[in-house]
């Protein structure tokens, strides 16, 4: 029996159980066979029932032998059991569906979008359950993802844009326009300001103190218990947590007390809380270092530099000196000023050379090398400058023999004098002062057997000119004496002795 129409009609029976022979595919080939019609209209073909206007995939109706069927639209109201098939885009199999890159799977307890296929494996989506966890995760594992891994939600490589106004206080960053400053030495108090959080919201605080402290104290905000007033506590753990945010870590001390406050540069801290050998020129203001701030008995115990000393005395010891370059005594290029080998010493320039440098030995000052910036007028007078004393003798000669020579380093006159003599032997002494070879004093003769002092102002003389004495002997057999050739000006000056 079958029900068709709107009422129960009897029709050929029919069986549906037996496949038709030759079907491809679940659609039987056409054949040539009696049809039978049923009161409705509808025929039965081949075992196949099916509506009188049914056209393959087109319109019509038909339910086939195979237990398939084919209908253009369908209400059901109860189960459909499906293993396999297409609804609308998505494949369905046997424990899950799917449509493009869109994976959901009932056995798993998975849905997949993207090329994601684990919580951290493929770009896209993962949502479902993974071992005991069920997790969730966006983005691409290997650059900017969300995951969250059943006990807390991890964001790498990427940034929150904005935190929502009404937002956990206590995961935010603030700013804050308060003022703290010390009372006493155990009370530390706060002038009244602003709290201003990432995700724009305020609280106007009040001006307030921590009270007399005997412990560290943590000065907080706690919206829960006042959104105006700053709570204080000696427990570190009661500060933080949801609504709250640490404001200022204080403690008392015997002689002020110590805080730090944070998102500001506001504090007072001892010496306790520095890094030895952390503080530079950089974190010192100028000018606040006076000797109000220095107790030492020694500069020795400063290591600084001290700039332009304008009173006191300096003594430097036996084993002190004063240098810049100069490694030590004439060593080196630079100067050098202190005591070595049992006298004080000095030396400046080219040191260990005879060419521009000073030194003086604890004896004699010595000049190599030397050029005067400036020329100072020579003006004959009393005072030595320069003496080439050694004595000297010159055998019996009728030509004159330079035997004594000073350079100059300025212009102008200069007194010479020096000093002459004849042996015993009856002879003539001649003795006359040369400029650069040039005969310019007065010749000098004696036949005195001790010595006799001539002394000339000698004119006209320039930086740079060499001052001579030629000495002769007029006897073949005699010899005559000099020594003491010496320049004489008003102040002192420096000359070199070239000939001695």
């Amino acid at each position: 029996m079958a029900k068709l129409g709107s009422k129960q009609e009897v029709f050929t029976q029919f069986y549906l159980d037996d496949p038709v022979e030759g079907a491809v595919g679940g659609i039987p080939p056409v054949i040539n066979e009696p049809i039978t019609p049923t009161p409705s209209g509808a025929t039965v073909l081949s075992g196949n029932l099916e509506s009188p206007n049914f056209v393959h995939n087109i319109k019509g109706w038909r339910l086939r032998s195979t237990g398939d069927v084919e209908f253009g639209g369908a209400i059901v109201r109860g189960t459909i059991i499906a293993t396999a098939g297409t609804i609308g885009g998505w494949t369905i199999s046997a424990n899950d569906l799917s449509s493009g890159n869109i994976y959901i799977n009932g056995l798993t307890e998975r849905m997949l979008f993207g090329v994601a296929t684990a919580p951290l494996v493929g770009t896209g989506v993962f949502l479902g359950k993974d071992g005991a966890d069920y997790e969730f995760r966006a983005g691409n594992p290997a650059g900017a993802y969300m995951h969250w891994d059943g006990s807390s939600l991890n964001i790498s490589g990427s940034k929150i844009n904005a935190v929502a106004t009404g937002s956990e206080v206590g995961i935010q960053g603030w700013l804050h326009t308060m003022v703290f400053s010390i009372t006493d030495l155990d009370t530390v108090a706060w002038a009244s300001g602003t709290i201003t959080l990432t995700n724009g919201d305020t609280y106007s605080i009040s001006a307030g103190n921590t009270g007399n402290m005997a412990a560290e104290t943590y000065v907080y905000l706690d919206i829960a218990t006042s959104t105006t007033v700053l709570q204080t506590t000696t427990t570190k753990a009661t500060s933080v947590g949801t609504g709250k945010i640490l404001i200022a870590v204080c403690k008392n001390g015997t002689v002020e007390p110590t805080f730090t406050v944070f998102s500001s540069n506001n504090q007072n801290i001892d010496a306790s809380s520095l890094v030895k050998n952390s503080i530079t020129a950089n974190e010192i203001a100028a000018n606040t270092i006076t000797a109000t701030e220095m107790s030492v008995s020694q500069l020795s115990a400063i290591a600084a530099d001290l700039g332009t000393i304008t009173a006191g005395n300096m003594t430097v010891d036996a084993s002190g000196y004063i240098k810049g370059g100069q490694s030590g005594y004439d060593s080196g290029t630079g100067f050098w000023l202190g005591y070595n080998e049992g006298k004080y010493k000095f030396s400046i320039g080219i040191g260990g050379t005879t060419a521009n440098n000073m030194t003086w030995d604890g004896i004699t000052l010595t000049i190599n090398g030397y050029t005067l910036s400036a020329d100072v007028d020579y003006i004959a007078g009393d005072i030595l400058i320069a003496s080439a004393d050694t004595e000297r003798e010159v055998n019996g000669s009728f030509a004159y023999a330079k035997k004594k020579e000073i350079a100059i380093v300025d212009k102008g006159q200069l007194r010479i004098k020096f000093d002459l003599r004849m042996r015993p032997d009856g002879g003539v002494a001649y003795g006359r002062i040369y400029v650069n070879g040039i005969a310019v004093g007065t010749e000098r003769t004696t036949t005195s057997e001790t010595y006799i002092t001539y002394s000339e102002d000698i004119s006209g003389l320039v930086r740079g000119d060499l001052v001579q004495l030629y000495v002769k002997a007029i006897l073949a057999s005699g010899w005559s004496n000099i020594k003491n050739f010496r320049l004489y000006n008003t102040s002192y000056e420096v000359a070199t002795v070239l000939l001695d």
